[in-house]
């Protein structure tokens, strides 16, 4: 089993939002239990790793659960995964 990740191209970086609405990477990253740098990648790449597009991690219901005007939905809506089987 494979997995294809893409990016779902928005107008706007949903995750440069959330930053911009906590106030920096690292209060991100505190909030999500992982490090400034891990943040910053994801805002990098305009989406959230693909362990929560399989449910490995919780980050965007984190997130919104923080401050309700970030939504769990178009965070969720940056990562897309596909499953390509042999």
């Amino acid at each position: 089993m494979y997995y294809d990740l893409t990016m779902n191209k928005t107008e706007t970086n949903e995750l440069r939002k959330v930053v911009d609405i906590i106030g920096s990477c690292a209060k991100v990253g505190a909030v999500c239990g992982v490090s400034g740098e891990a943040v910053k990648r994801w805002v990098k790449l305009g989406r959230l790793p693909y362990t929560e597009a399989i449910g490995k991690t919780k980050y965007a219901e984190k997130l919104s659960k923080f401050d309700r005007k970030i939504s769990k939905k178009k965070l969720l809506d940056t990562v897309q995964i596909r499953i390509i089987s042999k």
